[in-house]
């Protein structure tokens, strides 16, 4: 659905284990077993398109998906060349 959006990103498949040690009850922790955790990654321009085309209604995460897209930089191509 993103990509028809025009935002590229990538799934990586059980990206947590599926044991994880969490709370005991008992102020300890133990090895449960959980479902696997999948994760999505938008990365580099596809964070701005996102921002922009979507976005959080979450104001938290907004700032955070703001922050981040604020903070990557790209060269245009030319800019790069003439560098050298």
């Amino acid at each position: 659905m993103l990509l028809r959006l025009g935002i590229a990103a990538s799934i990586y498949r059980d990206r947590r284990g599926r044991q994880r040690p969490m709370p005991d009850g008992k102020g300890g922790l133990r090895l449960y077993d959980c479902g696997a955790q999948h994760e999505l990654v938008i990365a580099g321009d596809n964070v701005g398109c996102f921002a922009e085309r979507i976005g959080f209604a979450d104001r938290d995460k907004r700032c955070d998906c703001n922050g981040s897209s604020a903070a990557y930089r790209r060269w245009p191509i030319a800019s790069v060349s003439s560098l050298k």
